[in-house]
């Protein structure tokens, strides 16, 4: 005779299953980004060639990779990414960003992504990445990447300024989702909304310490897009793990927007508290 408890133990393990299986890219996460008109998105599913512009911008976007990435690398779901293990692992676009993303700009990024347990990160490694970056181009570039050298926060912000989530709040070991959500025309702290896993953190976030430019006003250049690389410091500027999508919109994301893309995107009923 099924009790309480068993049935409860048979849909607990059932869960335990999904959430086993269900880590990365599905076919209903690709249909949300598509009705949410990315104008880049990279899905890393190519065996060979660039990495396809599935977004409006087109073919001239398509990303070329450089350095020995990992094509097709297994994201537990049968979807793939790729791979960067080295300091020359990275994707650069064929075509230079629009005007509509310099500036001041208004946008969207979203990556979905996984670093092992003895993952990396160098000083503020890209997931995207766009805008001339040294000292003399301070505020000129977009970094939606790690925060400095912790591969377990976050930064949505600018060369020099911007905020950052709490250390630990990207543990290592998991998949996890996140999107920057910029409102232009203020200052590299103001206009940002951030989700990790699904949750507005934007309360928790706090101005990079390490950053001496947090106030000042962007005015964001025109270079090409990289993934896992920006403009300077070659060598450094990296992380070690596997990137499923990126994608990034000439707008803002809705909240609800944000939180049906998650739900799609990964579902990890135990560890990320479905239970």
């Amino acid at each position: 005779m099924w009790t309480a408890r068993t049935i409860g133990r048979g849909i607990a393990l059932a869960l335990l299953a999904l959430s086993s299986a269900s880590n990365a890219a599905t076919a209903a996460y690709h249909d949300q980004i598509t009705q949410s008109a990315p104008v880049l998105w990279y899905q890393f599913n190519e065996g060979s060639g660039a990495a396809v512009n599935y977004g409006s911008y087109g073919a001239t976007f398509n990303a070329t990779y450089l350095g020995t990435p990992t094509r097709q690398a297994t994201t537990r779901l049968g979807d793939s990414g790729v791979l960067f293990d080295t300091s020359d692992d990275y994707l650069q676009s064929g075509a230079v960003s629009p005007v509509a993303l310099s500036g001041n700009p208004t946008f969207s990024a979203e990556v979905l992504f996984f670093i092992p347990s003895n993952g990396t990160c160098g000083l503020w490694a890209p997931f995207l990445h766009w805008g001339p970056s040294s000292p003399e181009n301070t505020a000129k570039s977009v970094y939606f990447s790690f925060s400095q050298n912790d591969p377990t926060a976050a930064f949505a912000g600018f060369y020099n300024g911007g905020p950052k989530s709490p250390t630990g709040s990207l543990p290592r070991g998991r998949w996890h989702h996140f999107i920057w959500v910029r409102t232009g025309g203020g200052n590299a702290l103001t206009g940002t909304t951030v989700y990790l896993d699904g949750n507005d953190v934007t309360g928790t976030l706090v101005p990079d310490p390490n950053l001496p430019a947090n106030t000042l006003t962007p005015s964001v250049g025109s270079t090409e897009f990289r993934v896992n690389r920006a403009r300077d410091i070659d060598g450094v500027r990296f992380f070690t793990g596997t990137v499923d999508e990126v994608a990034l919109y000439d707008r803002t994301l809705t909240a609800q927007e944000a939180l049906d893309h998650f739900h799609e995107a990964i579902i990890d009923i135990f560890q990320d508290g479905f239970e």
